[in-house]
């Protein structure tokens, strides 16, 4: 079995509801990272990283859509030989 890999979206905040808080805050660039689990939390080895931009009047939902579509794009760059 190969390393264990994770994905996790990027926000400043912690806790419930982070997408809320960006909003509430108005920081508009959350993003995603993929990176190796080890024993800490959230402390492996970032493998790829980036982050999206929310344009004015975007919808929770089509940011949510948007940060789902980079991770799909970024574990696809981590399989492509």
């Amino acid at each position: 079995m190969g390393p264990l890999i994770s994905i996790i979206h990027i926000f400043r905040n912690r806790g419930p509801a982070l997408l809320f808080w960006e909003y509430y805050d108005y920081v508009l660039n959350p993003g995603v990272a993929l990176y190796y689990v080890n024993k800490g939390d959230d402390t492996g080895d970032i493998i790829y990283q980036e982050r999206i931009l929310i344009l004015p009047g975007e919808k929770l939902e089509e940011v949510n859509q948007k940060l789902s579509l980079m991770a799909i794009k970024l574990l696809s760059k981590m399989m492509m030989p």
